[in-house]
């Protein structure tokens, strides 16, 4: 199946559409279907859904496992994943459909009638809302989402500057394998959750001085902790010389080498490099997910999402009466 198929699909269905995404109506429930790939549509419907959890065991037993996979309730939605097998498309649909309003109707689930950016009835509108096609205020969509057009390109935010962002990433490194460093000229001891440091840093100071938000420096960023492991071994290795011997950073460095002529010191050494690398690793992982993660949803996607911004008068849509659900606080309970 194509995505020709999925826009006749949606043109039978009297559905909108935008990019591979399809948003309407059936009966006082708005969907909103994602094409996924040639034999799978994920498929979300929005209700006021009391108790989710049975919900979805009831349509787990009432759908086929190869018909549909990967059922979802939660408060404000149901999810599942139509999957394809040569089957006519709007023939699947309509037998998911029916087994989904039989199911919605069997649970009690009532059409959801609260705006999910301020948590009050009397909405006027449907608007792509995450992963969702739901009721909305006209005025809290527009507020949520900036304008279609910005004023100017110069209003756009900047990207930063890579080699900045390096020269922080750089920074970090030598101060995040500092306090092992201190501990080994110490104690002559490491500890190796002290190896998570450098990479950390890194991704910190990368962000710090501003680093070009792009896909080149993160990877730079990871490759640069990466290589700095074996030097944090190295210095360790060094320190712990120096704590042992008395001996001077220079003349360390000079009695390094002899030192890993020793067995049990160049097995200790390596055990060391390993760990260097190991925490070095989860080091970018977890720096890469909390400093250069992206927080927000882009513009494009805003615009995306306010193109799709429906009034009721403008669809088949039917304004429910208000349900129980009138707070957001409401909704938490539910969970």
């Amino acid at each position: 199946m194509t995505l020709q198929d999925f826009e006749a699909f949606t043109n039978q269905k009297g559905f909108s559409r935008i990019g591979c995404i399809a948003y309407g109506t059936e009966g006082d429930y708005p969907v909103l279907i994602q094409y996924l790939t040639s034999s799978q549509w994920r498929i979300t419907f929005t209700a006021n859904i009391a108790q989710p959890v049975a919900l979805q065991s009831r349509m787990a037993v009432l759908f086929p496992k190869r018909t549909v996979s990967k059922i979802l309730c939660k408060p404000d939605s149901v999810a599942f994943t139509l999957c394809f097998h040569g089957e006519n498309p709007l023939e699947l649909y309509q037998y998911a459909l029916s087994i989904v309003m039989s199911a919605l109707s069997a649970s009690g689930v009532v059409p959801l009638t609260f705006c999910p950016f301020c948590g009050q009835d009397g909405c006027d509108s449907l608007c792509v809302v995450q992963d969702r096609y739901a009721p909305v205020h006209e005025t809290c969509a527009s507020r949520a989402y900036p304008p279609a057009v910005l004023p100017n390109e110069s209003a756009a935010p900047s990207s930063g500057n890579l080699i900045t962002g390096l020269i922080g990433a750089v920074l970090g490194l030598l101060v995040g394998c500092l306090p092992q460093f201190a501990l080994n000229l110490v104690s002559g001891y490491s500890l190796a959750a002290l190896y998570l440091l450098p990479a950390l840093f890194a991704f910190g100071g990368y962000k710090l001085f501003r680093g070009s938000d792009s896909s080149i420096g993160r990877t730079l960023c990871v490759v640069l902790s990466i290589l700095f492991a074996p030097c944090v071994t190295i210095l360790c290795a060094v320190a712990s010389i120096m704590n042992s011997m008395g001996f001077s950073m220079n003349a360390s460095f000079a009695l390094l080498p002899i030192g890993l002529e020793d067995v049990q010191f160049a097995t200790a050494v390596a055990l060391e490099l390993f760990y260097s690398f190991l925490f070095s690793v989860v080091g970018c992982i977890v720096g890469w997910k909390v400093f250069l993660s992206v927080r927000h949803i882009p513009t494009e996607t805003f615009r995306a999402h306010l193109a799709t911004l429906r009034r009721y008068s403008d669809t088949r849509y039917q304004q429910a009466q208000p349900s129980y659900k009138e707070s957001p606080s409401h909704e938490e309970e539910n969970f």
